[in-house]
């Protein structure tokens, strides 16, 4: 994960690529979703060469190893690295994209040292001394009880309880489902930031003394001495004032109403084309025109403020209220077209929820078809999304009973999830598959699975959602949001494989085959042996 960080980090720098407030997160998505690939090897390695001295470990621990674990680590890097890809073709943003491209080329180095540069040094590693071994297997010995006597209660709620525990699971996605509706969406920068910071300050003082920092701007094109377009502005400028989110507008319209008050014509607007252009006279040389109407007076801008902290739904609803009303002015004597941060920030919305499906319908696909070539079965195809659906209905069943908003950084632990989630299944079903033609009972392949590749599920999980939590400390929202929302995922993960999944194997009885070709000779042959 290390190497995998500095290369990409050093590829970023090297084509001028700058950190931004979503690719920043980079590193926390590639120690999260990368650590399991150099995982399950290690793990593996040590299988296989379990019962034999340090300094007869071989080559052949190497090739054992890359033989059962390298498809599975292979076809969860693939997968995961087509969920971040994702994001390139339905994102609003660059910098959202430029994530999507650079955290699945951190996945790509994360997969290519964990199969070539991490077995390598473990075969290279030199005997030691009999004392150190002695002390390192203690150490060992001790790391692997705790690892060993939490996967034996896993192991026994599975395997005597797998009802109970398909009907937590069940409880789980039924009370992730009920938060779901809650789910808020907000693109709000100012909230990125502690309450008592400066920054919240201000706006909180924009907000109650001058109706807040957002600004809606209507760009107006037109013949601006025509009292008609005129008229068409001040229309505008009161049909907003009407909406209830949006308080004091601001263009020359205004102005030329109180030059014409002074003139003694009323609080109006001139009703002549030669009173507007004696008004316009008066107005010559004013350093504010400059920020209200171009030269020629061909173009202005209305300005509205706004609340910034609107939820997404509510701003969406203003911009398409404006844009209605807008589409219904005869464009024939003047044109007017929104431009803004709301109007930004609906087009974020729409990209953020088009992002989410995009890539979330696509991991789906390519998850189910990397299942189905591992394990040649629908139903078990079909049984290894189990997981990554449990995990992301807690995960936004979580964000929405927490107030936790979708916006352009939660956005990004979906793929996290799917990565995470991916990986935990293909490593499980792909070791169950294997067991399934050596052991003699479906019991006996989920206890082994449990204890070899659950185990280093298992440690995944713990060191990656403990490691995470810490992000609760940050000063910046968005990092303690994205550090909770991992850890979340990383344990709702490790409970859809280690508990939920093979619960349902057990559950699934002879309903499910998972066997490959030529098992059922193998066990007949054992049996007659």
């Amino acid at each position: 994960v290390g190497i995998s960080l500095l290369w990409t980090l050093g590829l970023m720098s090297l084509l001028g690529i700058p950190l931004s407030i979503v690719s920043n997160v980079i590193p926390v998505v590639l120690v999260a979703v990368g650590s399991a690939y150099s995982i399950h090897v290690v793990s593996k390695f040590m299988e296989v060469g379990a019962g034999r001295e340090q300094h007869s470990r071989a080559p052949a621990d190497l090739a054992g190893t890359l033989s059962e674990v390298g498809t599975p680590v292979l076809l969860s890097a693939l997968t995961t690295m087509a969920g971040f890809l994702s994001f390139i073709f339905g994102s609003y943003l660059v910098m959202i994209r430029e994530f999507g491209i650079f955290t699945a080329v951190g996945v790509l180095f994360a997969l290519l040292i964990a199969l070539t540069l991490v077995p390598v040094l473990l075969t290279l590693r030199k005997k030691q001394s009999n004392r150190t071994d002695r002390r390192s297997v203690r150490g060992r010995n001790r790391e692997r009880s705790i690892a060993v006597r939490f996967i034996d209660l896993l192991e026994r709620l599975v395997l005597m309880r797998p009802k109970t525990v398909a009907g937590v699971g069940i409880f789980l996605a039924l009370l992730g489902l009920a938060g779901i509706p809650q789910l808020s969406r907000r693109v709000d920068l100012i909230e990125y930031f502690q309450p008592d910071a400066g920054i919240r300050q201000a706006e909180a003082v924009l907000a109650d003394k001058f109706g807040g920092s957002g600004l809606i701007q209507i760009l107006v094109k037109g013949d601006l001495q025509d009292p008609e377009v005129l008229r068409e502005m001040e229309k505008l400028e009161g049909f907003l004032l009407a909406q209830e989110d949006i308080h004091q507008t601001q263009s020359v319209v205004s102005l030329l109403k109180e030059l014409n008050k002074a003139m003694g014509e009323g609080r109006v607007l001139p009703d002549t084309r030669e009173k507007v252009i004696n008004l316009w006279f008066l107005l010559e040389g004013e350093e504010i025109m400059g920020q209200l109407v171009n030269s020629d007076r061909t173009e202005a801008v209305i300005q509205a403020r706004m609340a910034s902290s609107l939820e997404a739904k509510r701003v969406y609803q203003l911009v398409t209220a404006i844009d209605d009303y807008i589409a219904g002015v005869d464009a024939e004597l003047v044109i007017f077209r929104q431009t803004g941060m709301p109007l930004i920030y609906r087009n974020l919305d729409r990209s953020i929820i088009q992002s989410q499906f995009q890539s979330l319908i696509l991991a789906v696909v390519l998850v189910f078809l990397a299942m189905l070539y591992l394990l040649g079965s629908l139903t078990g195809a079909l049984i290894g999304l189990i997981p990554i659906g449990f995990t992301l209905v807690v995960l936004f069943g979580f964000m929405g009973f927490s107030r936790i908003p979708l916006d352009i950084a939660t956005v990004l632990v979906a793929g996290v999830s799917i990565g995470i989630g991916i990986d935990y299944s293909i490593h499980f079903l792909g070791r169950y598959r294997q067991e399934m033609a050596k052991q003699p009972s479906r019991q006996a392949a989920v206890q082994t699975t449990l204890h070899t590749s659950g185990q280093a599920i298992l440690i995944n999980v713990l060191t990656v959602a403990l490691g995470f939590l810490v992000l609760v400390f940050s000063q910046l929202v968005p990092l303690q949001r994205f550090g909770v929302l991992v850890a979340v995922t990383m344990l709702s993960s490790g409970f859809g494989a280690l508990l939920l999944l093979p619960a349902i194997l057990l559950l699934a009885g002879g309903r499910l085959n998972l066997r490959p070709q030529g098992a059922e000779e193998t066990q007949i042959g054992r049996a007659h042996g």
